[in-house]
């Protein structure tokens, strides 16, 4: 009996230790925020907007207050922004999924109008 429960110590010992030195995975926030203002003529008569180039702002700002260091921006009328166009929507989420690990947080946030499109 006292063998047993000196291996069952033992056990004991050995995994606190091993959760005593372990190094803990660093999961990171990630965040892509999208804002959309700025529409051209042709893009179904949709109105620019005012709202998503201050969405972003007040997100990005939020975002960094907190700690938030990986934070894309592609926004219209946003300092540090790119233009939000297919090509680097599309371009920024396949970054974000090679660059997001297991673990990550990933914020995604678009301000803009919807449509609806032809399939």
């Amino acid at each position: 009996m006292r063998c047993r429960r000196f291996i069952g110590s033992l056990r004991m010992a050995a995994l606190a230790a091993s959760l005593l030195f372990a190094h803990p995975a660093s999961a990171e926030t990630r965040a892509l925020l999208i804002g959309v203002s700025d529409y051209e003529a042709e893009d179904a008569g949709l109105a620019d907007l005012r709202g998503p180039a201050n969405d972003v702002r007040l997100l990005r700002d939020v975002l960094a207050e907190r700690g938030v260091t990986d934070i894309r921006v592609l926004a219209d009328g946003v300092e540090g922004g790119t233009r939000p166009t297919r090509a680097a929507i599309l371009a920024a989420f396949a970054d974000l999924a090679a660059t997001a690990a297991e673990g990550d947080f990933v914020y995604i946030h678009l301000s803009g109008h919807g449509t609806r499109q032809v399939d």
